[in-house]
C-alpha cells in the first residue's frame, strides 16, 4: 500500500504568526493558494515553498507578493520567519 503524502495544511486566519502564515492568509482572504498565486506570478512552487519559510524574501519579490495579495509591508516585515518562532520545520 502506497503511503500519502501529508500535506502542510493549517486553515489560514487572522492569527497568523509568521511571515509565511500571513501569506497563507492573504491568499485564502482572496479564495486563492499560494500554489495559485506563484504560479500567477511567474514563481516555482516547491522552490518558493522550501526558501520563505527559512529566508526573508529579497524586496522586489516581497513588493511583487503585497500588491498580488493585498497585504501590508509593515505587517510583512515585523514578522518573524516559521523557523524562527517554531523552530525547526517539519513539513
Amino acid at each position: 500500500m502506497k503511503k500519502q503524502k501529508r500535506k502542510y495544511t493549517i486553515k489560514p486566519n487572522e492569527n497568523y504568526k509568521t511571515q509565511d502564515e500571513y501569506v497563507k492568509y492573504l491568499c485564502h482572504k482572496q479564495g486563492k493558494t499560494v500554489e495559485q498565486m506563484c504560479e500567477d506570478l511567474g514563481y516555482a512552487y516547491k522552490p518558493y515553498l522550501r526558501t520563505y519559510k527559512h529566508h526573508r524574501m529579497r524586496n522586489n519579490r516581497l513588493v511583487e507578493v503585497l500588491d498580488y495579495t493585498g497585504g501590508d509591508a509593515n505587517i510583512m516585515i515585523r514578522l518573524p520567519l516559521h523557523i524562527e518562532y517554531y523552530g525547526e520545520y517539519k513539513g
